[in-house]
């Protein structure tokens, strides 16, 4: 009797039917469902997040960049600035250097051939977006009078800019004879007693090395000449390379030291390089023109370190020169011939967006309109020129 009272005692105490799951196990469940909610959730919400700013700075960006028809009306503007820079004769001005701060009147005018390299250019670029060359070939034919008894003094890029109208499929035999032509009237002024020095191709070399590492250059001497002559030295090597390359040129020889126009980019590049690291102050301006002649030395060399010296000195973020739009002209100018050397599209972006900017920090005037004002009360013709060849590649 007792057996069976404990054993039916026993089998009460057995669990029935299905096994009973424990609420801590049920409350651990919901948890990590929710849990799992919670961080899809949240993934969600950041990745949507991310593509809004996205979105909102890409149409910042794309904001900021001038439209192809803005393009249009500010370089037509600009070429009719340029156009009132010349006199009968077909001859441009320097420009204008104000007399009072509103520009009414400019000073008394300098006329010279020695522009007309930068306006050949700027209407070249200007012809090239409109797919018309009939104002660009009459500029060229007009300028032949000006080089005919008298030689073109060098006067920054030359040959450079020339060398670029001269190669397009666009013009006619006679056109680019004519612009030939005036690359050849090109002149230069070199230092008296220039040499090569030994084993100059390993010093280049090493002299990008160290300016990357602001480390001293070596056997740095005549510093106040490196450093006043420091944008001059730069332009050399790029007029020289251009030379070299250019075989319809009856290439230039310095008859005094017997050097050709190889020996002398060399040798001013050498120039560029210390007067660039004597430097106090470095902007905007200094490294894209280093830049260029770097790009120049690669196309001479095929040596990849000039062209990755050129893009470190793209890269550099100087304080001094980002919100002036005539320092801005050459890093875009840099911009563009990275682009084009390395076919690396971000360049090409680089470029759009600093042009955009030469155009956001312009002071425009009412009295000089269309043209782009310089850091001081002036509106000079060169860079007008550039600006607006820039500004119709947009």
């Amino acid at each position: 009797m007792l057996d069976d009272l404990n054993r039916d005692n026993y089998q009460s105490d057995l669990p029935t039917g299905k096994a009973k799951i424990p609420k801590f196990l049920y409350i651990t469940v919901i948890f990590l469902l929710i849990l799992i909610l919670f961080i899809f959730g949240f993934n969600l919400y950041l990745k949507k997040t991310k593509e809004i700013k996205n979105s909102q700075t890409t149409n910042q960006t794309d904001s900021t960049l001038i439209s192809s028809q803005e393009a249009v009306n500010i370089t037509k503007k600009t070429q009719s600035w340029i156009s009132s820079q010349k006199n009968e004769e077909g001859i441009y001005r320097f420009g204008c250097e104000c007399l009072d701060e509103f520009c009414q009147q400019c000073k008394q005018s300098v006329y010279s051939p020695r522009v007309i390299p930068f306006v050949l250019w700027s209407k070249f670029k200007y012809a090239e977006s409109s797919s018309n060359f009939n104002d660009f070939v009459k500029e060229v034919e007009l300028s032949q009078n000006s080089v005919k008894e008298h030689s073109l003094q060098y006067s920054g890029w030359n040959c450079k800019l020339l060398y670029e109208t001269w190669k397009s499929d666009s013009l006619s035999q006679t056109t680019k004879d004519q612009i030939k032509n005036i690359c050849i009237k090109s002149e230069y002024e070199f230092e008296d007693g220039l040499k090569l020095p030994s084993n100059l191709d390993q010093t280049l070399l090493t002299n990008i090395k160290n300016i990357k590492t602001n480390k001293p250059l070596s056997e740095v001497s005549n510093q106040d000449q490196l450093k006043n002559f420091f944008y001059n030295n730069s332009f050399l090597v790029s007029e020289m390379v251009t030379r070299h390359l250019w075989s319809e040129i009856t290439h230039y020889v310095y008859l005094e030291s017997n050097l050709s126009e190889t020996d002398l980019a060399k040798i001013y590049f050498d120039k560029a390089l210390k007067g660039y690291f004597l430097k106090e102050k470095l902007g905007v301006k200094e490294n894209a023109v280093l830049g260029i002649a770097a790009i120049d030395m690669y196309k001479l060399t095929k040596d990849e370190t000039y062209l990755d010296f050129s893009k470190y000195l793209l890269n550099l973020k100087p304080e001094i020169g980002n919100n002036s739009s005539y320092n801005l002209i050459y890093q875009a100018l840099l911009a563009r011939e990275l682009a084009i050397v390395s076919q690396d599209k971000s360049y090409e972006s680089i470029f759009k967006t600093t042009v955009s900017n030469i155009v956001k920090y312009n002071k425009s005037n009412s009295y000089q309109e269309g043209a782009f004002k310089a850091p001081s009360e002036a509106f000079y013709l060169t860079e007008n020129s550039l600006i607006s060849g820039l500004i119709s590649m947009l």
